[in-house]
């Protein structure tokens, strides 16, 4: 059975009134949600970075097939 999300669902008796943040933690939130957003970014980077070298060292790597040379090379123009 799949369920999916709607309005109805969040605006339901069962689901509690959302929270609105005060006057000064909008601020730190702004500040933490940039933060976090560039930590995030770094992250995703990183991760793309460490997939694209070793995909790169795999089309380096001896004894691979013609056909692996080519799928790694295509693997390596679909992440740029």
């Amino acid at each position: 059975m799949t369920r999916t999300l709607s309005a109805v669902t969040f605006l339901s008796p069962r689901c509690p009134p959302p929270i609105s943040p005060s006057g000064n933690s909008g601020n730190l939130s702004r500040k933490l949600g940039r933060r976090d957003r560039a930590q995030l970014a770094l992250d995703r980077w990183s991760s793309f970075e460490r997939v694209y070298w070793s995909a790169h060292a795999a089309r380096q790597a001896p004894g691979l097939t013609v056909n692996e040379q080519k799928r790694v090379k295509n693997f390596l123009g679909a992440l740029l």
